[in-house]
């Protein structure tokens, strides 16, 4: 069945007196896959309980395909879930937990063994129906789930941190495997995700919350690189900061600070595709730059670009990451992580420069300066 488009209206939900989500909206179009992404407590997950009804609606509307279903119960919202425990019953094999779903509306023998045999094919499970799930390994019984899930055809698919309880190369293998087959047969789907990673790579949108609100949606790229707030900077790794004065004019904005080589006057992006630095709030003033560990440069001269925030700094600590070298750089009081393909002396002085396009500038509110030393 194709997906259905979802729309949800001023949603509230609380846990006794305590609101979990506050006046959510949003509107998901048919087929597309958004992953929800924030802290533990940021309400992610209610949402998800929520949509599917497992939590009840204390105010606003649920709508699938233009149909308030707030008031519906699980079994009639034309939703499936998997669950991050997957949920599988131990005493039955594979074949009858697929098809689980199926015996319970009801379906003929006949059609049940057809359907699950298309999606255990589907998710790479034939030759598995007579084992039990204890005989399975995390992936297979992830795939189990999965399967499952799929078995009723639904025309949306929730998602509640699936792939949490797999080693990381299974979870890396299994992410592509959702994706494609969420391509291929065209569901709605909602992943709920901690993980920056997991939702960066396998979303349509990105859907940030916090405290029950929604900070920031957007498709996955610019929600990494022009971070509408210093939180959402934090969340998807951009959490170097380095404290600046700022002036704003005719497109670009100047800045200083202790440490840098020089004040430097750098192009700010704009709604028309310029690149520049992500200011998202200009201000004149104290401000905080922050930028991906992966995004400045260090050494040598010749390589950096041309334009950026230059600084010189030290080597306090390296450490291997397998593909690239991390190196903790102090600059003045403030210490930067910075990747490098090379390790780099400890002790060992460094240029670093980030370039405009790399930087996001945000006010310098209370809580920002309380987090950088020295500031």
């Amino acid at each position: 069945m194709p997906g259905l488009p979802v729309e949800l209206v001023s949603v509230d939900t609380s846990y006794g007196n305590i609101k979990v989500l506050k006046s959510v909206s949003l509107s998901i179009a048919a087929g597309e896959f958004v992953a929800l992404l924030g802290a533990s407590g940021c309400g992610k997950t209610t949402l998800l309980r929520t949509l599917a009804g497992f939590v009840p609606l204390h105010a606003g509307r649920i709508l699938v395909d233009g149909v308030d279903i707030g008031e519906c119960p699980p079994e009639r919202r034309n939703m499936a879930m998997m669950f991050q425990s997957y949920a599988l019953w131990t005493h039955m094999n594979v074949a009858r937990n697929i098809g689980y779903g199926l015996t319970l509306r009801r379906f003929d023998r006949k059609s049940v063994t057809r359907r699950v045999g298309e999606v255990m094919e589907m998710v790479g499970l034939s030759g598995f129906e007579d084992r039990r799930v204890y005989e399975l390994s995390g992936g297979q019984r992830q795939r189990v789930a999965l399967a499952r899930a799929l078995a009723i055809d639904p025309p949306i698919l929730l998602l509640d941190e699936p792939l949490s309880n797999l080693d990381a190369r299974i979870r890396h293998m299994m992410r592509g495997e959702i994706r494609s087959l969420q391509r291929k047969i065209g569901t709605t789907t909602i992943l709920v995700t901690h993980d920056q990673e997991e939702a960066m790579s396998m979303a349509d949108r990105v859907v940030i919350l916090d405290q029950g609100e929604i900070i920031q949606s957007g498709p996955p790229e610019d929600v990494y690189h022009r971070p509408n707030s210093s939180l959402v900077a934090d969340f998807v790794g951009a959490d170097n900061r380095l404290p600046v004065n700022a002036a704003f004019a005719n497109g670009h904005v100047s800045l200083s600070a202790p440490g840098l080589e020089t004040s430097v006057s750098l192009p700010v992006a704009d709604d028309q595709g310029r690149e520049g630095v992500n200011a998202p709030d200009p201000v004149d003033g104290p401000m905080i730059a922050q930028f991906h560990s992966e995004a400045a440069m260090l050494n040598s001269r010749e390589s950096l670009p041309k334009s950026g925030l230059a600084a010189r700094g030290v080597v306090r600590q390296n450490s291997y990451l397998g593909k690239t070298y991390r190196h903790n750089i102090a600059i003045g009081e403030l210490e930067f992580l910075i990747d490098h393909r090379r390790r780099l002396a400890v002790g060992s002085a460094v240029e670093l420069r980030v370039p405009a396009a790399a930087l996001n500038l945000f006010a310098a509110d209370h809580s920002n300066a309380a987090a950088i030393p020295g500031c």
